[in-house]
């Protein structure tokens, strides 16, 4: 239950990612080393829909680019079809 309150991890990484990685870390007493990685891992090519309570805005993701910003669930058929969004094939960061 606890978890659940906690605040989600950005998209993508950035300065918030490494600052709530820290704050996990020092809730587990962690003083050991740690490490970021990424690989090349192949993924089901899908977009979703996804709420930034943050930000307070829809992000279309699993696209080649990174989140991109939707005016709302709606327009998300209009905003694929429109800006020849891709599909990404594998995580990259």
């Amino acid at each position: 239950m606890k978890e659940s309150r906690q605040p989600r991890f950005p998209m993508e990484i950035c300065d918030r990612t490494f600052e709530l990685v820290e704050d996990h870390l020092a809730a587990l007493n962690h003083t050991g080393p740690i490490g970021l990685s990424c690989d090349n891992t192949k993924i089901f090519s899908s977009l979703r829909l996804f709420w930034d309570k943050e930000k307070r805005a829809y992000f279309l993701i699993g696209r080649v680019g990174g989140p991109y910003p939707v005016a709302d669930p709606d327009s998300v058929r209009q905003v694929i079809s429109d800006r020849k969004i891709r599909k990404a094939t594998k995580v990259s960061h």
